[in-house]
């Protein structure tokens, strides 16, 4: 990505308004001002004569002004900003997560849309300008766009030893293209021969196919374990998600149904019998597979394995008992380890979606509320499915329909969850 601009032309407002009063001027008092040889040398055209030439003097001027400066955003990843004619001086910075960007705009430039945008690396001493440019606010937009590119970037080495540069999908990218994917766009990483790794869960078993994905073999899906935004290198997603609005999510990457309101894990299953989905507009290409799509509510389910609700009986404690609550807390977290906060899910979960595990996060699903204008959302709360704006932007989850022939010839071995322990007292000393 390379662009090259000057000041905008709008900027000079100032050298325009003098250019019309003393065109103005000189017309109507021409007459007077021009020699008489003159006059009677052009009788027809001499009230233009004097107007043009302020017209072009005025137009030399802010030429020469404007060429004084030149900005450029050099393979997307540099910044430059050039000042002078013939002695020119130049300071340019490369764009990082680090850069600060800061926005200056008068009373005329918010009229006429131009300002001052400023960088500087985190001190003002190494602070680089760019007078009176057009669309500041776009303008720094797109700087913050390539920083987010930048740091979403992995290097790996291809097939031929060359180091590769992933760039990260972007949104405006993917709605243009219509296609995207997770650093491999129109090529995909070299499948590997490791064995494929199986997770006994609540849902049935997890199978990490050491590519990216993971396959719920009982539900016939498969899906990425990563929100989309990010970039697999080959053994782990690195970068930042990215999130959408519903409407625009769903669009893109496909549209289920309405569902009732309130949504359990167990209204789930109802849903998947009289289901129907709309492909969204833009392709999906992800470890071979080019299918995928935006999960719905059921679909999600499989892949995160979550004992919702815990009655008093079922662990054996009475309602009535004024310690009820404690106990019960304690009992079924011991008896159900697949609850949100259970001893075993949290290192499942780890295991097989690091990018969830130490942050909170919210998920779209592909499935509409059905009033109030809402999205269903899955995501880190204790509860199950909820309710959200549409208007919100949530992260993406990804799943395909799994058909049984995709890693024929791999071996796949099971591999048990160390449950979680509570760190003791010396440990936390």
């Amino acid at each position: 990505m390379n662009y090259k601009f000057r000041p905008a032309l709008r900027s000079y407002w100032q050298s325009w308004l003098s250019m019309l009063l003393f065109g103005y001027l000189a017309y109507r008092y021409s007459d007077k001002i021009l020699p008489q040889n003159i006059l009677d040398a052009i009788p027809e055209y001499h009230a233009y004569l004097l107007p043009g030439l302020v017209v072009i003097f005025y137009v030399m001027t802010v030429s020469i002004r404007r060429s004084n400066f030149l900005y450029e955003i050099e393979n997307g990843d540099l910044i430059r900003c050039t000042v002078g004619t013939f002695s020119k001086m130049s300071r340019e910075f490369s764009i990082s997560d680090g850069i600060q960007t800061d926005i200056k705009i008068s009373g005329m430039g918010s009229l006429l849309n131009y300002g001052e945008v400023s960088f500087w690396p985190g001190d003002d001493r190494s602070k680089l300008i760019w007078w009176n440019v057009a669309r500041p606010k776009q303008l720094a937009d797109t700087i913050a766009r390539l920083r987010r590119e930048i740091t979403g970037r992995v290097k790996v080495k291809g097939e031929d030893g060359q180091e590769k540069v992933l760039l990260p999908p972007t949104k405006d990218q993917a709605w243009k293209s219509k296609k995207t994917g997770f650093g491999f766009i129109g090529e995909n990483p070299v499948l590997t021969t490791e064995s494929r790794k199986r997770i006994p869960t609540l849902n049935g078993s997890l199978i990490d196919n050491c590519d990216g994905t993971v396959t719920h073999e009982e539900s016939k899906l498969m899906a990425i374990r990563a929100p989309w935004g990010m970039v697999w290198n080959g053994s782990e997603f690195m970068g930042n998600p990215i999130g959408l609005n519903w409407r625009t999510a769903t669009a893109m990457f496909g549209e289920g149904c309405g569902a009732p309101y309130p949504l359990y894990y167990r209204d789930c299953s109802r849903l998947r019998e009289n289901r129907k989905y709309k492909r969204g507009k833009c392709k999906i290409s992800f470890a071979g597979f080019d299918d995928w799509r935006l999960a719905t509510t059921d679909e999600l389910v499989p892949f995160f394995p979550i004992k919702w609700f815990v009655q008093f009986e079922e662990v054996g404690v009475e309602s009535g008992d004024p310690t009820a609550m404690e106990k019960w807390d304690a009992m079924k977290r011991e008896q159900y380890p697949f609850l949100w906060n259970g001893r075993t899910l949290s290192p499942t979960l780890s295991r097989l979606y690091p990018a969830f595990s130490d942050r909170k996060f919210l998920l779209w699903t592909a499935d509409y509320a059905g009033y109030n204008d809402c999205g269903w959302a899955f995501g880190d709360s204790d509860s199950s499915f909820v309710d959200v704006k549409v208007k919100n932007e949530l992260e993406l989850f990804f799943v395909r329909d799994y058909q049984g022939t995709e890693y024929i010839g791999r071996k796949t071995e099971d591999v048990p969850i160390k449950e979680f322990q509570p760190p003791t007292e010396s440990q936390v000393e």
